[in-house]
């Protein structure tokens, strides 16, 4: 016989099961006997709800990263040689999922980062000389934790839903299933929005940086290229200008922290006395800009659900994205603080642009250029599956039809791109708006709708301060973008 391995949990107490090894059987036990099945039993002949038993059992088959389906039968198990106890056994188990490895988990934390890690960073510095180094700093590191506490809820939501028999593979699929077919259509509108929004400010930071020439010739140049890109058919084949994007991308961030260096050993801002170029600690007044580009910086947020698919043992994501998003926090915070302590009252958005004009800055924004020009169709690869696929349900021998629609976009974005000179206020615009609603107001609303009464009541209300504080953050904040932008541009125009 084989050893037997006993799983104790009640359904009452509304704890997961844990394991005990040769433990003896109570109330409400599952047993895995090595043969890929579950085995509950009751020690209550007389009122034993087998219904409770099946549900106990996939709880805990979904929770250790088993796969179950929904098929049980009567009968018993022998416990020792002489005692057998009848109950429900639940087929369809397989082998507990293995820790992942060293390397898988260093793939899959290299693919985090390179999910959120982005064009905003470099807006960052600007973001702290509005609100001050500490205040930039305390809110940059709180709103980023608040932002993970909701993203994180989106893998239990899933959860949820597919021990309910239901499948959920992609953020629209969640607004599918918990909001019907117009909420689907919402969901897939703001992922489309803020993937688009994210390779509009690659083009913004391109023209900026190539700040000698005409404005409508670096950004209407850069639509042939793109567009001949984004007709890629596999992710695979963006292989090439992936590795070439990321390294490009750490060798221009990496020259900008090397250059706020210097500047800081550079002595010649000392002499300046005026209040202007004081270094602040505190300035409320930037608050709600630093709160827009850190969750604009964020740009994982529709990928979390991917990001989780990609891991062999989906328990060990959660911490996992934790301790990566966490590093990703405290560099942002070092690099906005770096580069406002460097450049004071002159830090501009995006950062870059404060490198002056030497050959080397010239190669720093180069290099940046690089790497934001080939990101730019990475990040456009999942409006290409929800727009053709999801919104237009386009066919696949429609190709005509599919590569105008990719060039028009990509148009489109080139066009915003001329309309709104100013990084900054974009940044803000974009996190303000459709990040607030990704981030936060759809996890914690579909987290209320999908646990409902089950939660606790410091998460309830956790999730419903998500969605007031967001609703009111977002309407705020994109009015407040909005005027800037507005503003500025009046100022440019006069």
């Amino acid at each position: 016989m084989q050893p037997l391995f006993v799983f104790r949990g009640r359904t009452a107490d509304g704890k997961r099961p844990f394991l005990f090894d040769n433990a003896s059987p109570a109330n409400d036990t599952i047993v895995y006997s090595g043969t890929s099945r579950f085995f509950i039993m009751s020690s209550s002949d007389s009122s034993s709800d087998n219904s409770n038993l099946v549900e106990l059992a996939k709880q805990y088959s979904v929770d250790s990263s088993f796969s179950s389906d929904d098929s049980h039968e009567y009968g018993s198990i022998r416990l020792t040689n002489d005692e057998t106890r009848d109950g429900i056994m639940l087929e369809g188990v397989g082998e507990r999922t293995p820790q992942m490895t060293r390397t898988e988990m260093g793939q899959i934390a290299v693919n985090i980062v390179v999910s959120f890690v982005g064009a905003g960073l470099l807006g960052i510095p600007h973001a702290f000389l509005r609100a001050g180094w500490l205040l930039g700093s305390l809110t940059l590191c709180a709103t980023s934790a608040l932002n993970l506490y909701a993203l994180l809820l989106l893998p239990k939501v899933r959860k949820r839903l597919q021990e309910q028999g239901l499948q959920c593979n992609s953020y629209g699929q969640m607004g599918l299933l918990l909001l019907g077919e117009r909420g689907e259509v919402v969901v897939n509108v703001c992922l489309v929005l803020s993937q688009t929004g994210f390779a509009t400010a690659y083009l913004i930071f391109i023209a900026d940086s190539l700040y000698r020439m005409k404005r409508w010739k670096v950004v209407f140049g850069c639509v042939p290229g793109l567009a001949l890109l984004v007709q890629a058919q596999d992710m695979s084949h963006l292989s090439p200008f992936s590795l070439l994007a990321n390294c490009s991308n750490l060798l221009g961030l990496s020259a900008v922290l090397f250059q706020d260096w210097i500047q800081l050993e550079d002595h010649s801002w000392v002499d300046r006395n005026t209040e202007d170029d004081t270094v602040r600690a505190f300035q409320f007044g930037g608050l709600l800009f630093v709160v827009a580009v850190t969750l604009y910086s964020m740009e994982g947020v529709g990928l979390i659900l991917s990001l989780e698919s990609s891991c062999r043992n989906r328990a060990q994501f959660p911490s996992l994205l934790k301790t990566v998003v966490g590093g990703i926090t405290i560099f942002m915070a070092l690099f906005g603080s770096a580069g406002y302590w460097a450049f004071r009252s002159d830090t501009m958005a995006p950062i870059t642009l404060n490198l002056g004009h030497s050959r080397a800055a010239s190669l720093v924004q180069g290099a940046l250029c690089v790497a934001l020009y080939f990101t730019y169709p990475i990040m456009m690869f999942p409006v290409w599956n929800i727009a053709e696929n999801r919104i237009l349900e386009l066919r696949p021998e429609q190709t005509c039809s599919r590569g105008l629609l990719r060039a028009s976009i990509v148009l489109a974005t080139a066009i915003v791109a001329f309309a709104v000179p100013d990084f900054g206020e974009y940044l803000s615009l974009v996190g303000s708006s459709i990040c607030t609603i990704l981030g936060f107001l759809f996890p914690a609303y579909f987290h209320l709708k999908v646990f409902g009464s089950e939660l606790a009541v410091a998460q309830s209300l956790l999730s419903r301060a998500l969605i007031v504080g967001g609703t009111l953050f977002a309407v705020i904040g994109t009015f407040q973008s909005m005027s800037n932008m507005i503003t500025n541009s009046t100022g440019d125009n006069s």
